[in-house]
């Protein structure tokens, strides 16, 4: 049940994705990577992810610069984000195309590569956006 109210809060909450890094100046591949996290201005929220799964970051962030309020932020990612996302997979309802897409990006990382080659650069990249996509289209 508790692993049910968890996904039930990345539904409403959370964030589900793939980000993409470009190395500049160096002429290397771009790097895709999972992401996963949950903002909330209640901490115990919070540390009910990290207590549970037990990984992640857990960042204060102000609302507003000057304003006292704080939010917080539990996130963790590529491998650790797999591994909490293939036990809440069950249960998501909302996010669970996203969850799709970032298990068929890990599926693209069977062997290490000094630079990526184009179709793989290509498969990555098309994850990337069809993720972006569900994001904007709420």
């Amino acid at each position: 049940k508790l692993l049910a109210y968890l996904a039930g809060i990345v539904d409403g909450e959370g964030y589900i994705g793939i980000k993409r890094d470009m190395i500049k100046g160096r002429g290397l591949s771009p790097v895709f990577y999972e992401r996963m996290s949950v903002a909330s201005t209640n901490k115990e929220l919070i540390d009910l992810f990290a207590n549970t799964f037990k990984v992640g970051k857990i960042y204060p962030h102000r609302i507003k610069k000057l304003s006292k309020r704080v939010y917080w932020f539990w996130e963790i990612s590529n491998k650790i984000a797999i591994a909490v996302l293939l036990q809440l997979r069950p249960y998501l309802r909302v996010k669970k195309p996203e969850a799709d897409i970032v298990f068929a990006h890990r599926a693209t990382m069977t062997q290490k590569y000094a630079i990526l080659p184009d179709d793989v650069i290509a498969k990555r990249q098309s994850l990337y956006e069809q993720i972006k996509a569900l994001h904007s289209n709420p």
